[in-house]
């Protein structure tokens, strides 16, 4: 991601200055971890995408309930409205 930072995202569709976005809160053992939606989208978008997940407290380790957040960068804007009619 840094590199393609660094270069000005080529051949990727902008919101401002930056790649398009989607950030969302993910509960372990309760919703779809953002790992499993990685895969399914990789089938499913059109153009590539990047993800990382967080933790609010900096911890690297989530509980069964917890929280975690995820975002995802999109290439094509098609692929971020895509990805939110169908996970958001």
């Amino acid at each position: 991601m840094l590199q393609l930072f660094l270069s000005g995202f080529p051949k990727w569709d902008m919101d401002g200055e930056m790649p398009h976005n989607v950030e969302f809160t993910v509960r372990k053992g309760v919703d779809r971890s953002s790992r499993d939606i990685a895969i399914e989208w990789d089938d499913i978008g059109k153009g590539k995408f990047y993800y990382q997940d967080w933790t609010d407290d900096n911890i690297p380790f989530v509980r069964e309930g917890e929280t975690y957040r995820s975002s995802f960068w999109f290439q094509k804007a098609s692929d971020a409205k895509k990805f939110v009619e169908r996970y958001l």
